[in-house]
């Protein structure tokens, strides 16, 4: 029997998943690049 409150989407049924975990947060960003002028 599984617990619901595991993250879920990892490798079988280790418990380490991709949703509701710190790494889920990289899928929902996007890196920027900003340009400032210094003069």
């Amino acid at each position: 029997q599984y617990d619901p409150s595991v993250p879920y989407g990892g490798y079988k049924a280790s418990g380490y998943g991709r949703e509701c975990g710190p790494e889920s947060l990289e899928s929902y960003t996007q890196t920027k690049s900003v340009w400032i002028g210094m003069d």
